[in-house]
């Protein structure tokens, strides 16, 4: 093909992306411009629109009750209405509290809507009578039905996306509240005029009749989602909770994680300090506009209004042009802070009279105004992401409703402290609000360690872990508590305690011990025994008589026998001789074992004179029982000099007889036994003792180990097994060792990679060691290349992969692009959390749509940001891939951000065919042969020719038929009849397909 044509077929499949996309509607190609995918759009649409008319009504409440209340109060008495609030919100929120988990969400949202309107219009009944106690009525009726709203909405909200669709849309629905802020601003401000400040309530009730019938559409529409989130079986408060009261309880339930602690913190300091903005700000704008003693309504509602514009339109900027863009690429700490940092400026300029008070309290309550409800909100609301739909529900309840207002009255007591006995002027509260601001700052610094330990405990269940064999038991109070176990009479209870029995030193056991021979229980004898053997020295109150009488006792079964035995001769040594010298000739396979290994071990060197030959006889027996038990002795016995024997054994015929000789050499750790065992390793079924028996040699076997992993002719098997007895060696030269073959470029096979890497991150885990991070993101980087080169070749070959004749290519590409991505998740284990990162992997494959987007949440806060720009597109289109790996649109979408990042190779599906042929993996060669064949691509048969001669069997059986199809009979038989004629095939099943194949088509010549 020439290098014009070339040019031309790589050029292909990008333009034929680009003619999907202009095929698609407008507004797919806008909905995919703010990040809305498939599905998603009519909920966003929906639930930005609630918002618009819920928080207009709250703008236009406030504005409305604002004006007049400054018009009939003074600022002494607004300070008062900040503890009022305090006091009126969280009664119905402790009410709510009682039920927010017993309804649908969307059920209780509309009630809380519709009864809202209702009040609204006995507020303006009232309003007509002039008394003034009404607005203070109508002041904390705005504050009460603003908080429900919200509240309700995001836990709403909460129900229908996870964590990373909240993560990527909640700043667009948040937008709802930028655009109410403009229109509904603009709006008070000319409509005040025509109709007066009290008229507002009836466009508000118009507002949330509006906002409820949204409710009911999205209800509707997911109704599924909604049924799944609601508490089937509600805990009634019982006589402990009653007498603590229903807060105290709720409380307690919030309170369980740190996550939730640190939220509710900052909290606090959000609206502790907001309020004195929020004071500061009223009383100054009441002063400017009284004029001789007289307040005009109208203009500050007229003001109240074209501020809310203003401040609106610098939120809508930050919303939809900035919050998207810094929760991706920061994060949820830089986005919380923008808000804190903008409020601190402001007072900063209060406190140093860089301009007047009033144009700085101006500065900072429109800083407030703006992030507040745009950034602010939504990231707030992602951090609740993690935490379980039930308790989210009561989480948010308590701390919005309840813990909320109760911080707006402690800064109203302060408004009273300082404006009203220290009268001190309004501009001091910037003191305190600096303080406070600085706290909330440090509380956003804490909470995401937090975010992401939430997330994690979403995706996994921990276990404690009882595998460390290092554990010592010392201590008296321990050690007593063991006594008294052993003492029990659940069994259970007895056997694990003896396993932690043989842990304990310095400390006499013999008289529990002693009281577990005489049960009548094999187990429990066999334990006890076993822990008398191992600490025979510490143990000195077992009588010998005892253990003789054991191994005395023809009726006692056979492992409790030759358990005795063994713990007669750790206790009484070599004086044992005379008692276990006969019991070689014992009948009982397990017994004359324990007698040879007891002897030569415990009995001296007239022990190793008097059992080293039935030893031997045990070596070379006939019965498989004996050449068992020599094993078993071999391995208590543990002398290097025995190991021939332990060689002879491994060769055995019998696996049982392996394996037991394999652990032998582990106990022995002669030299001579490490090539042997590392060829162990080949073998499946010897793969796991082999590994634990060479661990036990220690740092003595690293160069050995090493030397057979960097070798890319050994066994796959074989090289693919040795990293785990480095991990189980656990030492810094087992890590060194791991890091330097991680990096080396002769570890050319990705399955042996994806080892090793896992083996080193669990290791560097448990030693706690630093770890060259330059390497490893090198690797990281390479294996993510070519995980989208693999993305670019099942793109380009379009066409064939999705023909279902062709579906065998398709699915091994599939699985090839899965291992590739699990290769970078183990290359991401070594730099990062092990536990995480495995957590992480397992949680991508759920079938729950939560547990996958928990997971991607976990990973976007884990990585650093070139990580992220480089992994996280592959991982967000996992589970669109897993329902169809060839999904044009996702890969399209995938493959521009790897575009953006590497040079990846596109060539014709031709060309594709071509080099899977000629490449490595003999799977994928026979779906490529497959798909030749299929195709009927006579220009590849030459290569297809060139696997008959493969090492692979169903590779060369694959490349017979393939030809028989590709080329005329004449041909094919000219070829294969050379084939048979010059040697068999070395697989018989190969041959025969050969021979009647080479019949048929010279039937057709």
């Amino acid at each position: 093909m020439s290098s014009a044509t070339n040019a031309k077929v790589n050029n292909s499949p990008a333009k034929a992306g680009e003619a999907v996309d202009q095929r698609g509607p407008w507004n797919h190609r806008l909905l995919e411009a703010f990040g809305i995918r498939d599905g998603e759009g009519a909920r966003v649409f929906f639930l930005a629109g609630y918002l618009v008319l819920a928080v207009s009504t709250f703008i236009s409440g406030r504005i409305q009750r604002d004006s007049l209340f400054l018009s009939a109060f003074t600022k002494q008495d607004l300070a008062y209405m900040y503890i009022s609030v305090a006091v009126m919100v969280p009664v119905p929120a402790l009410l709510f509290a009682r039920i927010a988990d017993r309804f649908r969400r969307d059920r209780l949202l509309i009630g809380t809507l519709l009864g809202t309107a209702a009040l609204m219009l006995v507020m303006r009944l009232l309003l007509v009578t002039g008394n003034k106690l009404v607005y203070i009525l109508l002041y904390n009726f705005v504050e009460v039905y603003g908080t429900f709203l919200i509240l309700q909405f995001w836990t709403f909200a909460g129900d229908l996306f996870s964590s990373r669709q909240a993560k990527r849309l909640f700043p667009i629905i948040s937008s709802g509240s930028v655009v109410a802020g403009i229109v509904c601003g603009l709006a008070v401000s000319g409509l005040v005029k025509l109709v007066g400040t009290e008229n507002l309530l009836f466009l508000q009730v118009l507002l949330l009749l509006g906002g409820a019938g949204i409710i009911r559409h999205v209800g509707h529409q997911e109704r599924v989602r909604l049924r799944e989130a609601v508490v089937r079986e509600v805990v009634r408060p019982g006589r402990q909770q009653t007498k603590q009261g229903f807060a105290r309880t709720q409380a307690q339930r919030v309170f369980t994680s740190k996550h939730l602690k640190i939220i509710a913190g900052m909290t606090v300091a959000t609206f502790v300090s907001v309020p004195l903005i929020d004071y500061q700000f009223k009383v100054l704008v009441k002063e400017a506009f009284t004029v001789n003693g007289v307040v005009d309504t109208d203009a500050i509602s007229a003001f109240m209004g074209m501020f809310a514009a203003v401040t609106g339109v610098v939120a809508a900027v930050m919303q939809l042009a900035l919050t998207g863009r810094i929760l991706e690429r920061f994060g949820v700490v830089v986005a919380l802070l923008v808000l804190p940092a903008s409020l601190l400026l402001g007072l900063t300029g209060m406190l140093v009279g860089v301009a007047s008070v009033f144009a700085c309290a101006v500065f900072t309550k429109g800083a407030e105004n703006s992030f507040r409800y745009s950034i602010t909100d939504a990231t707030m609301q992602v951090l609740y992401t993690p935490v379980s739909s039930q308790a989210r529900g009561r989480a948010k309840t308590f701390i919005d409703g309840i813990i909320k207002p109760l911080a707006g009255g402690l800064a109203g007591g302060a408004m009273v402290l300082l404006v009203g006995p220290l009268n001190l002027p309004v501009s001091s509260l910037a003191v305190v609000a600096v303080v406070l601001v600085v706290c909330w700052g440090g509380l956003i610094l804490m909470i995401r360690r937090e975010y992401v330990r939430e997330l994690l405990s979403t995706l996994r269940k921990r276990r404690l872990d009882f595998s460390d064999k290092s554990l010592v038991i010392t201590d008296a109070a321990t050690v007593e508590m063991l006594r008294v176990r052993l003492r029990s009479e659940n069994r259970v209870d007895v056997v694990n305690t003896l396993e932690l029995c043989r842990r304990v030193q310095g400390h006499d056991l013999s008289p529990e011990l002693s009281a577990i021979l005489g049960r009548d229980d094999d187990e429990l004898r066999v334990g006890a025994l076993d822990t008398i053997r191992h600490h025979s020295s510490q143990h000195r109150g077992i009588q010998a008589t005892t253990l003789h009488a054991l191994f005395a006792d023809s009726a006692l079964s056979e492992d409790v026998q030759a358990a005795a035995v063994g713990a007669y001769c750790a206790v009484v040594g070599e004086s044992s001789l005379e008692a276990a010298v006969p019991l070689l000739s014992s009948t009982s396979p397990a017994v004359r074992g324990a007698a040879v290994a007891g002897i030569i071990r415990h009995g001296g060197l007239e022990g190793v004179v008097q059992a080293a030959d039935d030893l031997k006889a045990m070596l070379h027996d006939p019965d498989e029982a004996l050449r068992f038990a020599c094993a078993h002795a071999l391995q208590e016995v543990a002398i290097k000099g025995f190991h021939g024997q332990v060689q002879s054994l491994i060769a055995d015929d019998s696996q049982r007889v392996r394996l037991a000789a394999i652990a032998a050499a582990g106990a022995m750790k002669a030299p001579e036994l490490i090539p042997t065992l590392v060829y162990m390793l080949r073998h499946r079924e010897t793969t796991r003792a082999a590994q634990l028996a060479l661990s036990a040699y220690g740092d003595e076997v690293i160069a050995a180990l090493v030397k057979v992993l960097r070798q890319p002719k050994e066994d796959p098997q074989l090289r693919r097994a040795v990293p785990r007895v480095l991990e189980r060696i656990g030492s810094r030269a087992a890590f060194k060792a791991l890091m330097d073959t991680l990096a080396s470029e002769r570890l050319d096979d990705t399955e042996t990679r994806k080892e090793v890497a896992k083996a080193t991150g669990r290791l560097r885990d448990r030693l706690g060691l630093p770890v060259d991070d330059a390497v490893s993101k090198r690797l990281i980087d390479a294996e993510v290349q070519r995980h989208y080169q693999l993305l670019a070749m099942i793109q380009d070959l379009g066409g064939i992969c999705d023909d279902p004749r062709r579906d065998l290519l398709r699915d091994a590409l599939d699985v090839r692009r899965q291992k590739s991505l699990e290769g970078v998740f183990r290359l991401l284990a070594v730099i990062h959390p092990t536990k995480a990162i495995e957590t992480v992997w397992g949680n991508l494959h759920s079938t729950s749509a939560t547990s996958r987007a928990n997971a991607i949440e976990v990973l976007d806060n884990l990585l650093e940001a070139e990580e992220k720009r480089r992994l996280l597109p592959l991982v967000e289109a996992m589970g669109e891939l897993q329902q169809d790996p060839s999904s044009a649109r996702t890969l399209a979408r995938v493959l521009e951000r790897g575009k953006e990042l590497y040079t990846l190779e596109r060539l014709s599906p031709d060309a594709w065919l071509q080099r899977l042929l000629r490449g490595p993996d003999p799977w994928l060669v026979v779906c490529a042969l497959h798909a030749v064949t299929e195709l009927g691509q006579q220009r590849l048969a030459d290569d297809v020719d060139a696997h008959l001669s493969s090492r692979n069997a169903m590779v060369r059986e694959t490349a017979l038929k393939a030809l028989s199809v590709l080329w005329p009979p004449d041909r094919f038989a000219t070829r294969v009849r050379v084939l048979v004629d010059e040697q068999e095939d070395p697989d018989s099943v190969v041959g025969r397909i050969a021979l009647r194949l080479l019949r048929q088509a010279e039937s057709m010549v």
